[in-house]
């Protein structure tokens, strides 16, 4: 193999980095990238357009539909062993399905982060939500009790 066929998202915030890295990767290895970029990688991925060695998701949720499609393959295991000394063992869990690793982080960030005071929450009785249907009731009872919305 000397030319490996990579699929990102298009359009990604991330597209200049991931050139720059791509770049570095050929320097290094002598082996040609070339991108097949896609509106939707996994869309894709299931019609077989790009035709990928390495598909770059948008999101971690994909990934179990195409594990369960035959689609994807697991990471080698030299793959594995970095992911587990760069990234934290939560990350690594977004890229195994039924105990196997099929991707490696690329990228870390967070849309959305929910802040709270521990000390309101104890005041007011509130219970720190495990699931997603707590916290939706739990914002529906924090917005019916301070309709305001001070809550401290």
């Amino acid at each position: 193999v000397t030319t490996v066929r990579v699929a990102p998202q298009a359009g990604s915030t991330e597209a200049a980095s991931l050139d720059a890295s791509l770049e570095h990767f050929s320097q290094c290895t002598g082996l040609s990238v070339v991108q097949v970029e896609s509106d939707d990688v996994a869309a894709s991925l299931k019609s077989d357009s790009t035709q990928a060695d390495l598909a770059v998701l948008p999101e971690a949720g994909v990934l179990p539909e195409l594990v369960d499609e035959g689609l994807v393959q697991p990471v080698p295991e030299t793959v594995g062993a970095n992911v587990e000394l760069g990234w934290d063992r939560m990350w690594s869990e977004a890229g195994t399905v039924d105990g196997t690793l099929y991707a490696a982080p690329l990228t870390a960030s967070l849309d959305s982060l929910v802040w709270y005071s521990p000390t309101a929450f104890s005041r007011l009785g509130y219970q720190v939500p495990q699931t997603w249907p707590e916290l939706v009731a739990l914002t529906s009872q924090v917005a019916q009790d301070h309709p305001d919305g001070s809550v401290t």
